[in-house]
């Protein structure tokens, strides 16, 4: 990238990207502001020329543009970014983006001269960069959908195109440079591995060819699986005469299996390298068991007699022992994420503690209507539990099922009981706060801990939601 040669916009939106992440409260605003001209000035530009829709750029910036607005923290921002999504799936889907035949093999050997070799890149580098952006697209989709609780606008099953190659690959500055990894590398035919065939049969993961992406191969899965638990939630929960419960229950059972396939072969290996996958791995496990939008509802987003509806005809007849996993699966939220690096909690990563505090908020609300610890046993006579501990085996298999043990949480070497929601909702502000020291907080940062605080100071559900007219989380 040469940016003398790139586009106004290009460089703005690029420039706002990182503005809205810096330290310093009047930057953020600078590049919110750089952000709402970049916007206008790349959708007029479709306008004034519709070959653009084909330029791989312009789509780029497009994508860029409708990332920064989604995880804006600002209402009007992420409504405008939801709204103007459509546009560039249809782009890609018109293009044949999502299906391999697009994507011809572009392989460099040994007798090419300097000036085929750099043929050769700068093609690949356009397949690749395509492929790339199709990746990047589908995961926004998901996070979307399951940020707003609505249906993925890409299907998982039209999603055939071939897997990104590696990170060294990708990164290599030169055309000698790229052929000399490649063909470092022994190849092997990678067309028929994409999204699709890995959905179908997770354990692919494992036989991923070596000149693959495997960290973005495990994240689009993990979000193809996200989408997958959506649609049996969606439709359990609106069509339920029509299914059975041992139906019900076997859909359930296999999603179960998939998620510990995906875990077995990706989390465990990806656990160091990218944390952010056991994050989000967590978040998606909660919502089988719990749906996200659920959350929501029941904490008072839509008011006080949608919080008690949804309560009567869904939350109450959950079976205790998911509602259990629920809270484990929250509480290695919380852990996973007090152990990255400063400045991770941020977009999807950020959207999942927020997730996570809403599921131990529910769980505390949840128990206490029903006049019931969530534990078996006498709260004050039972070995607590640690939420937010490493998997031990055999107590964890007994606090899901059999409720032994008191849940509690972890805070700077004593603990909260989960009974406890305004302690809860304290560890979660401390942890936003903690992620940025001294500096300021992200807009998404501080619409979040504007939430934790009121979640805090109500016992029952918010009355008039959990969010103001400028902020969404």
């Amino acid at each position: 990238m040469d940016l003398n040669q790139e586009r106004p916009e290009m460089i703005l939106t690029l420039a706002a990207a990182g503005a809205v992440l810096a330290k310093v409260e009047a930057i953020q605003r600078l590049g919110y502001a750089m952000f709402e001209v970049a916007r206008l000035k790349v959708n007029s530009s479709f306008e004034d020329d519709n070959t653009l829709a084909r330029q791989l750029k312009q789509q780029q910036l497009y994508a860029l543009v409708l990332h920064i607005g989604l995880w804006s923290g600002d209402k009007r921002r992420i409504e405008i970014a939801e709204s103007c999504f459509q546009p560039i799936v249809t782009m890609l889907r018109r293009a044949s983006r999502f299906k391999h035949e697009l994507y011809p093999i572009v392989a460099p050997s040994a007798t090419d001269d300097e000036s085929t070799v750099d043929h050769k890149w700068r093609t690949w580098v356009e397949l690749e960069s395509f492929k790339r952006l199709a990746h990047h697209v589908f995961i926004h989709d998901a996070q979307a959908s399951a940020l707003r609780s609505t249906t993925p606008l890409i299907s998982h099953t039209e999603f055939d195109l071939p897997l990104p190659f590696s990170r060294k690959l990708w990164d290599a500055k030169t055309a000698a440079e790229w052929r000399t990894i490649y063909m470092e590398v022994p190849q092997s035919p990678s067309t028929s591995v994409s999204l699709s065939t890995i959905l179908q049969e997770v354990t692919t993961l494992s036989c991923i060819p070596r000149h693959a992406d495997f960290q973005l191969a495990a994240l689009t899965t993990i979000h193809g699986i996200s989408n997958m638990i959506a649609d049996c939630n969606r439709i359990l929960r609106e069509s339920p005469r029509q299914w059975s419960t041992t139906v019900a229950n076997l859909w359930q059972q296999e999603l179960v299996q998939l998620l510990e396939q995906f875990q077995f072969l990706a989390v465990e290996r990806l656990k160091d390298s990218l944390p952010a996958i056991s994050l989000i791995f967590q978040t998606v496990s909660l919502s089988l068991y719990l749906p996200l939008g659920v959350l929501e509802t029941f904490s008072g987003k839509d008011g006080e007699e949608r919080s008690s509806a949804i309560y009567e005809s869904l939350i109450q007849h959950i079976n205790p022992t998911h509602l259990r996993k629920v809270s484990w699966h929250a509480g290695q939220v919380l852990r996973i994420a007090r152990s990255m690096p400063p400045g991770s909690l941020v977009a999807s990563r950020a959207a999942c503690v927020y997730f996570s505090a809403l599921a131990l908020w529910s769980l505390a609300a949840v128990f206490s209507r029903k006049g019931m610890n969530i534990v078996t046993g006498n709260r004050d006579t039972d070995q607590i539990f640690f939420l937010d501990g490493e998997d031990d085996g055999d107590i964890l298999r007994r606090f899901i099922a059999l409720g032994q043990g008191s849940p509690v949480l972890s805070s700077a070497g004593q603990y909260v009981h989960l009974q406890d929601r305004a302690a809860v909702m304290r560890l979660f502000q401390q942890l936003f706060s903690s992620e940025h020291g001294v500096y300021a907080i992200d807009h998404q940062g501080r619409a979040l801990s504007h939430a934790f605080t009121i979640l805090g100071r109500n016992d029952d559900a918010i009355n008039g939601g959990t969010e103001d007219e400028d902020t969404q989380y």
